[in-house]
């Protein structure tokens, strides 16, 4: 895909919370990210999971991913930040036959400790429709900022009848997506996912994307097991950081 987004697309971004790029990444590339999930299963995590995070820790196929410019770049004609962290990163299983679906929900719901800036990158690796749960996005609820939520069975939720009552006059829009396909959103975007009731997989990747490095430490309570989150400098306006050490590359 050409790197270089245009006027329009950007508009949209800004107008709409927004925006759906059909072939970010090719089919190679795309085969490559389906077997560094598959060893993922391998190494031992479960692959009918709900989710799978801190992947760049897990596998290089993955700290590739979010440095190449098809990522690093294209987030950064969306924002004026002088830099990119990647803020966490994980895979999304919505599995055959039995997915579990997502409620609507803004991302940033669920980092209260830092500024709702986030920016968040959605790569399908099956196909994505309406048949296997495809994502659903409500276009201008950005606008609003950070809305009340309740807890529901996935976590942090706007139910179905509270929707139009947060947010009137908008309208939801279903997000089909092919392989290799993104869908990239504003962090204040209401968005879903239903449960997958098709006999074929629909695995995503979520990238989450910051102004500044994420410092969180969440403890649960019932493990007791700490979690942190496999955040990094990605891009620089005027040069990218190497992603194995050294100096950061001048983009000029």
């Amino acid at each position: 895909m050409d790197l270089e987004l245009t006027p329009a697309q950007k508009k949209q971004y800004a107008e709409e919370g927004y925006l759906s790029l059909p072939r970010l990444l090719d089919r190679e590339e795309v085969a490559k990210l389906r077997s560094a999930i598959a060893d993922l299963g391998q190494a031992g995590f479960n692959l009918k999971a709900r989710q799978v995070g801190a992947l760049t820790q897990k596998d290089p196929r993955f700290l590739q991913l979010v440095f190449n410019p098809k990522v690093s770049d294209l987030i950064g004609q969306l924002v004026e930040w002088d830099r990119i962290f990647l803020h966490s990163s994980k895979v999304n299983f919505n599995c055959a036959n039995d997915g579990v679906p997502k409620t609507w929900h803004q991302d940033n719901v669920y980092w209260p400790e830092v500024p709702p800036n986030q920016i968040t990158m959605w790569i399908a690796i099956d196909d994505a429709d309406a048949s296997n749960g495809c994502m659903w996005v409500l276009p201008r609820s950005h606008t609003q900022g950070v809305v009340p939520h309740s807890q529901g069975a996935t976590g942090w939720e706007i139910t179905e009848e509270n929707v139009p009552k947060i947010f009137p006059g908008l309208t939801p829009l279903q997000c089909p997506v092919e392989p290799g396909g993104a869908l990239v959103f504003h962090g204040n975007v209401l968005h879903k996912s239903e449960a997958n009731r098709s006999p074929r997989n629909r695995w995503a990747l979520v990238l989450d994307f910051d102004d500044r490095k994420n410092e969180i430490v969440r403890i649960n309570k019932q493990t007791n097991m700490m979690t942190q989150f496999d955040s990094m400098e990605i891009w620089r306006r005027s040069r990218v950081p190497e992603p194995a050490g050294g100096q950061p590359t001048d983009r000029r």
